[in-house]
C-alpha cells in the first residue's frame, strides 16, 4: 500500500492577525480585498481566513510594483500639454506687450517706485505737525474718537491728493537736459 500524498496545511490567520504581521491596519486588509481580486483569502462561513504564505507573497509583489511605479514618475500628457499651452500663452502676451512698448525694465520700475514712495513719505511727514495740536487737546473718549475720525478722513484725503499729484508728475513730459 502506497502512502497517500497530502498537501502541507498552510497556516491561516484572521484579518487582525494578518494586519499585525504585515504592519497595516485591518481596514487596509478590507480595502485590498475589495480593490484587488487577486488578494488571497478564503471565505469560511461568515468570515474570512488568510493563508499567510500567499498573503506575504502578494504583499511583497504589491510593494515592489508600487515602488517601481513611484521610482519612474511618468508625467500625465494632459498636465504637460496644459503647462506648454500656458507657457505659450504667456510668451504671446509678452510679445504683444513688447510690440506695444508697454514693458519697462526692472530698474526703471524700481526707480519709479522709489520716487513715488519718497513723495508719499514727504507728505506723511508733513502731516504730523498739522495734527499734533488737535491730538494733544483731546480730553474725553468721545472727543478722541470724533477727532481721530476727522484726522483719519483728512489724512486719507491728503494721501489721495498726493497720489494724484504723483500721477500727474508721471504723465508730464520730461525734458532732456543732457542735450
Amino acid at each position: 500500500m502506497t502512502p497517500k500524498r497530502t498537501r502541507p496545511v498552510e497556516k491561516e490567520l484572521g484579518r487582525k492577525e494578518l494586519a499585525a504581521v504585515l504592519g497595516v491596519t485591518d481596514r487596509t486588509i478590507t480595502d485590498w480585498i475589495r480593490r484587488h481580486p487577486d488578494f488571497p483569502s478564503r471565505i469560511r462561513g461568515r468570515g474570512r481566513s488568510f493563508p499567510i504564505a500567499r498573503c506575504v507573497q502578494w504583499y511583497v509583489a504589491y510593494k515592489v510594483a508600487d515602488a517601481e511605479e513611484r521610482a519612474s514618475p511618468r508625467e500625465q500628457p494632459s498636465s504637460a500639454e496644459s503647462r506648454k499651452k500656458e507657457a505659450d500663452a504667456q510668451l504671446a502676451e509678452f510679445k504683444v506687450a513688447q510690440a506695444r512698448q508697454t514693458l519697462i525694465t526692472v530698474h526703471d520700475a524700481a526707480v519709479e517706485t522709489t520716487r513715488f514712495c519718497d513723495s508719499l513719505r514727504a507728505v506723511v511727514r508733513g502731516l504730523r505737525s498739522r495734527y499734533a495740536s488737535r491730538v494733544l487737546n483731546m480730553v474725553t473718549v468721545k472727543e478722541a474718537n470724533r477727532t481721530l475720525d476727522t484726522i483719519t478722513r483728512d489724512l486719507l484725503e491728503d494721501l489721495d491728493r498726493a497720489v494724484e499729484h504723483a500721477a500727474e508728475d508721471d504723465d508730464s513730459p520730461e525734458t532732456d537736459t543732457a542735450a
